[in-house]
């Protein structure tokens, strides 16, 4: 047969898109379900046409029974003179199914009767040629709650019965099953001759068509070229040549092949010797709910664009001839603003999370003479974080934004309509401060005699030092943190009570970070700590003990808290592990004169206490007691 000619009326087309002329006889219409849901489908579809550069001959929107109609997506689509491949299911928005029996014996001023006569003069008012399916894909499973094959033919016979006897003349009918129906054996309930309604009341013969390859869960099939997918469909047409054969949804995943390469295929495939009765073809650009990990959509990659983008751009499906050159890859967002229109959309948002902590500069341009502005708030609460109000054409903005925070761009018309698109350049890093956290002793403890104050900080370039203090008056600062940022602090300078033991922390920018603790110092009646070990150590002379070790066994479990001290100037360090097995439990290897080491112990283990000179020579004394 010869192919149907579109006719595509371009008026109030948006600012910045090739406009597609009149398919010449032999031309596909060229169509897609471009994603989003409710009114962000205006958003996605506006993206996908910036993409490729061209409008869309026409664009699948599914509906269901009872769904709100027209909305502003489908004003958009109105407004533009966009095609509509109307797909409305027996099914309700609160997920209850409408049987198909019920549509078929209907009676007049019965609520299903009048819920499908509100459908039919809903597509009378949109005044423009409109392509019509009820309940595409009847066979798949999902569909069973409404009936069997024989009851499906029966309320689509009615359907199409009542769009004629009330004189709707902008529409045809579409009916649309799996591609897998048109595999299956005429045993299986979905062998899609079965639910044919039959040539009276079908103008075109559809099937959703996919290469699933391996992306559905313990479902694995070989990488397939379209050709083979849809050839029973083809096929099936043949015996019907009166009528139009399409690709209501077309797709592949990305798992086991070259899904760019696969596009490529099959906008050849249909210029192609047998394939003449197909008058048209729609991407599904979409996640599919029960399958995500499929990942169907164009943007899944810029070689999967572009291929649609040059399938589009080919006279065959309607184009120019020219591929639109590829989006830049700093492209963060594109879409359409117009204020001269009350379909819109006046304002569009979209959201961006960028991967690092910088100062970002985006540049907001667009085509035609337009006044747009621009702003970026936080998407979590709206928190405002900057905007360009201006009248300059491009606008910029520089913000400071957080790694993994969203944020919301929202660019709108002041006057005028434009396709505008927002990149983002070349971002400053942002020195972030640093953060401090203290250790030890932990808020709301009690403490006594020497204790190691110490703290975690850190930063995105250094932290430079550790300034630690107790009530505002400073126990030390550590500028060497190799060893962990710690001081000592000698409780019995000070009278029992409560204290606020605080940690700053500074990086080179000399930026600061805070932590504070509550501790209660308790040195009344606290018994001797028990001398554990006593020796000498030396590193200067060759014939001395460099290092030294004893066996302690505490008897208590719980926190204990060693104590190594020394008179001279030397350098010591100690450790404690487990004697059995030799398990390092902790050490300390500061500077700190005296140096201690808080861990946990249980009464009756053996532990092995180690004391070296880095050094010099001394005489030490290890004394422990409970934490």
């Amino acid at each position: 047969m010869r192919r149907l000619i579109v006719l595509v009326v371009l008026a109030g087309l948006s600012v910045g898109l090739v406009p597609v002329s009149a398919p010449a006889e032999g031309d596909v219409a060229f169509g897609a379900h471009p994603g989003g849901t409710n009114d962000g489908r205006v958003g996605a579809t506006t993206d996908l046409e910036t993409a490729i550069g061209r409008q869309l001959d026409f664009v699948r929107v599914f509906e269901v029974w009872n769904s709100p109609f027209p909305t502003a997506f489908h004003d958009y689509l109105m407004a533009k003179n966009q095609k509509i491949l109307l797909s409305v299911r027996a099914k309700r928005t609160n997920g209850t199914y409408v049987q198909w029996r019920d549509i078929a014996d209907a009676q007049p001023g019965s609520a299903i009767h009048d819920q499908m006569v509100a459908w039919i003069e809903r597509v009378r008012a949109i005044g423009q040629p409109v392509w019509f399916t009820f309940n595409h894909e009847p066979e798949y499973a999902e569909n069973v709650a409404n009936g069997v094959a024989s009851d499906f033919i029966a309320a689509w016979r009615r359907v199409i019965t009542e769009f004629r006897d009330r004189g709707v003349d902008n529409v045809e009918f579409v009916w649309i099953m799996t591609d897998w129906s048109f595999h299956v054996p005429p045993s299986d309930r979905r062998h899609a001759p079965l639910w044919y309604p039959g040539d009276n009341y079908v103008d075109y013969i559809a099937a959703d068509a996919y290469n699933w390859s391996t992306c559905r869960p313990n479902i694995s099939l070989p990488w397939q070229s379209l050709e083979p997918i849809i050839e029973p469909l083809r096929q099936f047409g043949a015996r019907h040549p009166d009528k139009g054969v399409m690709l209501a949804e077309w797709g592949s995943s990305t798992q086991g092949g070259d899904k760019a390469a696969w596009i490529a295929e099959v906008a050849d495939l249909l210029k192609g010797p047998g394939w003449e009765q197909f008058v048209a073809v729609s991407y599904f650009s979409r996640t599919d709910q029960n399958y995500p990990e499929c990942n169907f959509p164009l943007d899944s990659s810029p070689e999967v664009m572009a291929a649609f983008a040059a399938m589009g751009a080919d006279p065959f499906y309607g184009g120019g001839g020219d591929p639109p050159p590829p989006p830049p890859t700093n492209l963060v967002f594109s879409g359409t603003a117009d204020a001269t229109n009350e379909a819109g959309p006046r304002w569009q948002s979209g959201t961006y999370t960028p991967s690092s902590s910088r100062i970002h500069d985006f540049t907001l341009d667009w085509t035609g003479s337009a006044n747009l502005r621009m702003d970026i708030r936080q998407a979590s609460n709206n928190a405002w974080v900057g905007a360009n109000t201006s009248t300059d054409q491009p606008k910029e903005l520089s913000v400071a934004l957080t790694a993994g925070t969203t944020y919301r761009i929202a660019i709108w018309s002041m006057s005028g309509a434009a396709q505008f698109s927002v990149v983002e350049g070349d971002s400053v890093p942002v020195d972030e401060p640093p953060t401090v956290a203290l250790t030890t002793p932990t808020d709301g403890a009690t403490v006594s005699g020497s204790v190691s104050v110490t703290a975690d900080a850190a930063d995105d370039d250094a932290v430079v030092s550790v300034e630690f203090s107790v009530n505002g008056s400073s126990i030390g600062v550590d500028t060497d943190g190799t060893n962990g940022w710690s001081v000592p602090w000698d409780t019995t300078a000070v009278v029992d009570g409560s204290y606020q033991v605080e940690a700053v922390a500074a990086d080179t920018a000399d930026q600061a970070a805070t932590d504070t603790i509550g501790v209660t110092v308790d040195n009344e009646g606290e018994p001797e700590p028990e001398v554990v070990f006593d020796a000498a150590v030396d590193a200067t002379n060759a014939t001395s003990p460099r290092w030294t070790s004893t066996l302690y066994t505490p008897a208590a479990s719980g926190q204990h808290t060693l104590t190594l001290d020394w008179a001279t100037t030397a350098n010591l360090r100690f450790d404690i592990r487990v004697a059995s097995n030799g398990n390092w439990i902790g050490a300390n290897t500061s500077t700190a004169q005296p140096k201690t080491i808080t861990v946990d112990l249980q009464a009756g283990t053996a532990y092995r206490i180690a004391v070296w000179s880095m050094s010099g020579q001394a005489d030490f004394e290890v004394t422990a007691g409970p934490s």
